[in-house]
């Protein structure tokens, strides 16, 4: 680790006191990237953790417990940087010496106006004109997405929300059910990932499809499938916002991002940071095979028509 850090000509600072511990980190190496690749032509860059303490500003930093924070570190933030291959290396620093000395070479970002990047990462990218792209499954988790599919001709992911924290912009069960009928018909084989926050068994479903848990917990995995799948049905949200900054830039249909009675899901919300609210492609470096549906009355026939058209 020393090494790399001793060879990166580009540093960059994380700073889990100012930013969150979140899906929204991808942005964050997004901007990253294509602030060094502006600045010295180089898009490669050493990264630095700083995890001394944590930010406790929205709804649910306020109920994490340390256990929670915790597991976000090394089961979501850590394995994220596993798949940045504009990442010569990284460290997590438990010390808040990086913060009190800061070195006037690293990049240090802060989360602002509670945009969560996104606004930083737009301005950069109109300012550079750089692809934002940047997160690459590893070939052992392809191959392993590879077996998982068992050869199916036309695999389709799953991944809608079923989330213990504010259930309210949860997928409901049943349409579930209706998008899983619709495209088995249609010739697709359904493989479901499960939110990490509750155990959604397939019996439960009452639907012929595979539920494949260890997605859930295995991020590189997760990118592989929907690398490999024909086409991705995903809830808005993070790691939505993950696997469409892939370099492979996957099929992928959105259902249901705005929720107007949700704060952080209200058009309000998503316009302040820059989205182009009820666009196909609402961000400028969205391709056209990745559809967004923004009526929250969208139909199983509606989302399975969408998933056809890819």
């Amino acid at each position: 680790m020393e090494t790399d850090k001793a060879n990166a000509g580009n540093s960059v600072v994380y700073d889990l006191s100012r930013s969150p511990i979140t899906f929204d980190f991808v942005h964050f190496l997004a901007y990253a990237r294509l602030s060094v690749a502006s600045a010295t032509g180089d898009a490669t860059f050493f990264l630095s953790i700083i995890a001394d303490r944590w930010r406790n500003i929205t709804p649910r930093e306020v109920q994490y417990s340390l256990n929670d924070r915790l597991w976000r570190l090394h089961n979501l933030i850590i394995p994220i940087c596993g798949v940045t291959p504009a990442l010569l290396g990284f460290e997590v620093i438990l010390s808040n010496h990086l913060r009190a000395t800061p070195n006037d070479s690293r990049v240090v970002v802060h989360c602002e106006n509670a945009n969560y990047m996104m606004r930083s990462l737009l301005d950069m990218f109109h300012r550079s004109g750089f692809d934002p792209h940047l997160f690459a499954a590893p070939e052992i988790a392809i191959q392993r997405a590879k077996s998982l599919f068992c050869g199916a001709a036309k695999p389709l992911i799953l991944a809608l929300r079923n989330s213990t924290f504010e259930k309210e912009r949860n997928t409901p069960t049943q349409l579930i059910r209706s998008i899983t009928r619709e495209l088995t018909s249609a010739g697709f084989k359904v493989f479901l990932i499960p939110d990490q926050e509750s155990y959604l068994s397939k019996e439960e479903l009452d639907l012929d499809a595979t539920v494949l848990y260890e997605a859930a917990y295995n991020l590189p995995l997760r990118l592989a499938l929907h690398e490999q799948a024909a086409v991705s049905i995903c809830s808005g949200g993070g790691p939505t916002m993950f696997v469409s900054l892939a370099v492979t830039k996957p099929n992928i249909i959105v259902v249901n991002p705005m929720q107007p009675d949700i704060r952080i899901s209200s058009p309000e919300f998503l316009m302040a940071q820059g989205y182009d609210v009820g666009h196909e492609q609402p961000l400028p470096w969205i391709p056209k095979n990745q559809m967004w549906l923004w009526n929250p009355d969208s139909s199983a026939e509606t989302i399975c028509q969408a998933a056809l058209s890819l």
